[in-house]
This record gives structure tokens, C-alpha cells and sequence, in this order.
């Protein structure tokens, strides 16, 4: 199968998990919120920060869609495996890393299948 076709496929992964959360942002989910607020943010600043954080998503999510540049995919793999943490060290809630690993880990395999050189296997 072509490299481009399987990166395709999970572009349209990451780039909506980006987009997804960067609307539940915009709309201020209390629960990003109490994750701010747990890694020390007072919870004024954190209700602030979530339009930041939107924003800042939507253009990830749209990069990776359209033009996935090495640091953003790198971003988005970082980003995303210490989010799907936060439930796990929040309320030892282990089930929700397992689950959210899928945003990270396809970041990172678009990463490895574009910039890393995997080779087309016909």
C-alpha cells in the first residue's frame, strides 16, 4: 500500500482529534479545564487559556490535514501523549490513556512514514 495513502488516513485522525478538541475548548469544557487547573493553573487563568488552546488545536488540526511539517507532527505527538496522561495521573483513570494512545501514536507514525524515510513496500 502506498505511504501516502496509509499517512492520508491517519492525517484524518489526528487532524480531526485536533480539531475536535479545539471546538470543546472554543465551547470551555470544564474538564480541560480541571486538568488545567490540576497541573497548577489557577482556574481564572485556566478558563482564559481554553480559547488560546482552540486556537492554537484548530491550526494543528488544519496543519496536519493540509501541510503536516516535521515540528508539528512532533508537536501534536508530544501534546497529545501528555493529554492522554493527564486522566490516567488525574484519577488513575489508565483506561483513558490506552484509548486517547491512538492520537499520539499516529501522529508520531506520520512523522516516522513522511520524514523518516519507511520506504514504499509494493
Amino acid at each position: 500500500m502506498d505511504k501516502y495513502i496509509i499517512s492520508g488516513l491517519l492525517k484524518i485522525g489526528v487532524g480531526g482529534n485536533f480539531v475536535a478538541h479545539s471546538i470543546a475548548a472554543f465551547q470551555g469544557d470544564a474538564r480541560l479545564a480541571k486538568y488545567l487547573t490540576w497541573v497548577g493553573i489557577n482556574s481564572e487563568a485556566a478558563t482564559l487559556l481554553l480559547p488560546l488552546l482552540g486556537a492554537i488545536h484548530m491550526l494543528v488540526g488544519v496543519a496536519v490535514l493540509l501541510k503536516p511539517l516535521p515540528w508539528i507532527l512532533l508537536y501534536a505527538t508530544v501534546w497529545s501523549f501528555f493529554t492522554a496522561l493527564l486522566p490516567w495521573l488525574y484519577d488513575y483513570d489508565w483506561l483513558a490513556f490506552v484509548q486517547q494512545s491512538t492520537c499520539w501514536t499516529s501522529a508520531l507514525a506520520i512523522y516516522l512514514i513522511l520524514y523518516r524515510g519507511i520506504k514504499n513496500n509494493r
